[in-house]
C-alpha cells in the first residue's frame, strides 16, 4: 500500500522524474484503486442499532490518525479552532453547504491547529445523523476538540459560530483561555456593547472576573469575547483609507491576537488547496480519505520544518510539493516493478538509482547530446554515476548505452 500512497502524489508525469513509471502500471494502479478498502464490511452494524456507523468505512484510519496526530507532537499554547470543506458535489446526507466559503459544497470538518496550519485533532460532521448535532453544536465540538488541552494553560481561538460566554467560562474553569468573535444579541453579552457610538479605532470594554469583552470600531464594529488578554496595551495597525492612503488606528489587545492566531485552520486549507491527493470517484468515503492523506503529509512537513539540523536539497526554497516528491522517492527507493531487458542485468543495480542529486541543476548528458539535443536543465540524474539525466527515459538510455 506504500506504493500506492506515493501514486497519489503525482502520477505518471514525465517532469516530475519521481520514477512511478518503472514501479507500477496505470492499470495496476486502477485495480488496487478499484478494490482498495480500508474496513470489512461484515463487521457493521445492522441499520438502526447503536453499533451502525456511519463512518464504518474510514473508522480504522479516522482513529488512527487522531490518536498520532495528538501524541506525535506536543501542541503549542495557542490554537485555532474552525470548520473547513472536503469538496464533493455527489449525493450524500451529510453534504453541507457554506456560501462563505472558498469550497461552497462538501463535507464539514472541525479542526483544531496552530497558526502554522499543523493539525492536531479534527472531526467530520455528519449532519443530523451527527454525535454533536442540535442546540449549541458549536460549544460541544469545541469542549470536544479541547479535552486533551485541559489544565495545561492553551489559549484557544475560534469565530462566533462556536462563542458563547458559557463555553468560555467552562473553558476557564478546565483551564484553557480562549478568545473569539461572538454576535451582538448573544445570551449574556452586555446591552451596552451591542451598537455603541464609536468612531474608527475606538474601544468599550467591560470586564467580570477573567472575562473580558470587547467592541472595537474598524470598518464596522467588532465584538470579541476573551479570557486570556488584558484591557490594557492598544497597539498601532495599519488601515487603508479611500484614495489609496494609509494610517494608523489602535488596536486592543484581544483584536490583534485574535487576527494573529485564528488563521491555522484556513492556513492548512491554502495548503490542500494547492497540491490536492487523489483522484475524483464516486465513493463519497474516499474523499474523507485523501483528506487524511492530505493532512498527514500536512503534518508530517511541519514537523520536519521545525526539525533542527535537517537536511535540505541545494534549493533557495524547499516547498510543501519537493517534500511530498522526496517522501514518494524515499518510499519507492530502488523498487522496480517492470522487468528490465538482459542488457541491463548487472549494470543498474544500486549505486546507479535514479534520484534527487544533492546540489545544483544542470544539463542532462544524455538528451544534450543524444536525445532531442536540446539543453535541458535538472536537479536529477544517476546517484553511482554523478550524472545529470533529466527523466528515466534519459537515464536507462544513458546507462544502456555501449560506451558506459
Amino acid at each position: 500500500m506504500k506504493i500506492l500512497y506515493t501514486c497519489l502524489v503525482l502520477f505518471w508525469n514525465w517532469q516530475c522524474n519521481i520514477g512511478f513509471q518503472e514501479t507500477l502500471s496505470l492499470k495496476r494502479f486502477e485495480k488496487l484503486t478499484r478494490y482498495f478498502h480500508l474496513n470489512d464490511n461484515t463487521t457493521q452494524g445492522a441499520r438502526g442499532t447503536p453499533e451502525f456507523d456511519r463512518l464504518h468505512k474510514i473508522r480504522p484510519v479516522l482513529d488512527e490518525t487522531r490518536r498520532a496526530f495528538r501524541s506525535q507532537m506536543n501542541p503549542p499554547k495557542q490554537q485555532a479552532i474552525d470548520e473547513g470543506m472536503v469538496k464533493y458535489k455527489g449525493r450524500f446526507f451529510a453534504r453541507q453547504y457554506m456560501p462563505n466559503k472558498p469550497v461552497k459544497r462538501g463535507f464539514k470538518i472541525f479542526m483544531r491547529c496552530d497558526e502554522d496550519g499543523h493539525c492536531y485533532d479534527y472531526w467530520p460532521y455528519m449532519g443530523k445523523h451527527d454525535f454533536f448535532h442540535g442546540k449549541s453544536l458549536g460549544e460541544r465540538v469545541v469542549k470536544h476538540l479541547c479535552r486533551p488541552l485541559k489544565y495545561k494553560g492553551h489559549h484557544v481561538f475560534f469565530d462566533r459560530f462556536f462563542t458563547s460566554i458559557s463555553l468560555v467560562r467552562t473553558l476557564l474553569q478546565n483551564g484553557i483561555f480562549s478568545c473569539g468573535t461572538i454576535k451582538s444579541d448573544s445570551e449574556g453579552f452586555p446591552p451596552e456593547l451591542r451598537n455603541p457610538d464609536l468612531r474608527r479605532g475606538e474601544t468599550l470594554q467591560m470586564q467580570h472576573d477573567q472575562l473580558l469583552a470587547t467592541a472595537w470600531k474598524d470598518k464596522k464594529t467588532i465584538h470579541i469575547l476573551s479570557t486570556n488578554c488584558s484591557p490594557f496595551g492598544d497597539g498601532p495597525v495599519v488601515r487603508r483609507t479611500r484614495g489609496g492612503n494609509f494610517v494608523e488606528v489602535m488596536c486592543p489587545p484581544p483584536v490583534s491576537s485574535y487576527q494573529r492566531y485564528m488563521s491555522g485552520v484556513d492556513r492548512c486549507m491554502q495548503h490542500r488547496a494547492k497540491n490536492p491527493v487523489g483522484r475524483p470517484s464516486k465513493k463519497y468515503w474516499k474523499f474523507f480519505f485523501n483528506f487524511i492523506m492530505e493532512v498527514c503529509l500536512i503534518n508530517a512537513f511541519e514537523i520536519f520544518s521545525r526539525t533542527p539540523g535537517k537536511d535540505l536539497p541545494a534549493k533557495t526554497r524547499f516547498d510543501l510539493l519537493d517534500f511530498r516528491m522526496e517522501v514518494a522517492q524515499q518510499l519507492i527507493g530502488g523498487f522496480r516493478g517492470r522487468k528490465r531487458g538482459h542488457h541491463l542485468q548487472g549494470i543498474l543495480d544500486p549505486p546507479h538509482v535514479f534520484c534527487h542529486l544533492d546540489r545544483l541543476k544542470s544539463t542532462c548528458k544524455w538528451c544534450t547530446k543524444h536525445g532531442e539535443k536540446k539543453r535541458k536543465e535538472t536537479v536529477y540524474g544517476c546517484k553511482g554515476c554523478n550524472k545529470h539525466l533529466c527523466s528515466e527515459r534519459c537515464f536507462r538510455e544513458f546507462h544502456s548505452d555501449v560506451n558506459f
